[in-house]
């Protein structure tokens, strides 16, 4: 019998180190990430993080409108190179991928940050996995379809749900619902963030959108009744490479392909290999141990 690989064996071959100081994240190569703002106090140390470079930008959401192409406003993909309105997750499972490991074929999209009526194609988004205050959390299942925030929002959303900021290094900048000038953080840029609700209720949609089943936490560690199943929680950060949301003459000019600022959101597909996530999950997320991915500076 071939004996089970040791934890750190195969976070090396997945492209991870583990380190057991939360405030410390190293990575494979040179190039380091901080832990992000939006850890709280009530974390216990368990995360991981996945750089993904935008692949394409089109107007389909197979999750929101499948199988009806151009049907919606404009979205970036991240992650996997195929997803187009006719995407499953059987589809993309396996299939080509942006993000830095090969395991993450799973598809993310957002709407595409305007400024003054010109669309600005963002670069990258970073995934970042998180316990949520939770000691043990079970993988994302394979084909769950998810889509946070509100498209049709008029008016500020929660931001434990959405929200925007400058980044972490090398201060920790605040958390806002509505994007505000990086220049004073060091001339860091715009980052649009998503947040996925991490409590499932263990049921499933005929139509393949999901949301309808999961929750977001009362708190750190507390789910809502009735939602017994606990996932890591996945956020999307976006860079947009915006350095302010205001012009030349002070006037504020950001705005969304699906309308105002406030309409900030984002969809996920899971086409992971379960394997792989799962090996993330077990030896990160519910060890507690900060983990680091190929990620920029």
């Amino acid at each position: 019998m071939i004996p089970r690989q040791s934890k750190r064996r195969r976070a090396a071959k997945n492209g991870l180190i583990r380190t057991a100081a939360w405030g410390s994240l190293l990575t494979l190569g040179p190039l380091l990430a901080p832990v992000p703002s939006s850890a709280s106090a009530g974390e216990l140390g368990g995360f991981f993080h996945i750089h993904c470079p935008v692949s394409h930008s089109s107007h389909d959401d197979p999750i929101v409108y499948p199988g009806k192409p151009a049907a919606t406003h404009l979205h970036d993909f991240f992650g996997n190179k195929s997803t187009n309105d006719t995407s499953t997750p059987a589809s993309l499972k396996g299939g080509p991928t942006t993000c830095a490991n090969p395991g993450d074929s799973a598809g993310y999209w957002t709407p595409s940050p305007v400024m003054n009526g010109v669309r600005v194609r963002p670069p990258y988004q970073n995934e970042y996995w998180f316990d949520g205050g939770f000691k043990q959390t079970e993988a994302i299942p394979f084909g769950l379809e998810i889509v946070a925030g509100h498209a049709h929002a008029t008016g500020s959303q929660p931001t434990n749900q959405v929200f925007y900021y400058c980044g972490q290094s090398p201060i920790q900048t605040p958390h806002l619902a509505r994007p505000y000038d990086c220049r004073t953080y060091n001339d860091r840029r715009v980052i649009m963030v998503v947040v996925f609700p991490q409590c499932w209720d263990g049921r499933r949609s005929s139509t393949g959108n999901d949301t309808a089943h999961l929750a977001y936490p009362l708190a750190p560690g507390t789910c809502p009744a009735g939602f017994p199943h606990v996932l890591p929680r996945l956020e999307e950060h976006v860079h947009t490479g915006i350095i302010s949301p205001y012009d030349a003459t002070g006037k504020f000019v950001f705005s969304l392909s699906s309308g105002p600022y406030d309409t900030l959101h984002g969809d996920f597909m899971n086409a992971w290999s379960p394997a792989t996530l799962g090996e993330y999950v077990d030896d990160c997320i519910n060890a507690h141990m900060t983990c680091g991915s190929t990620t920029p500076p």
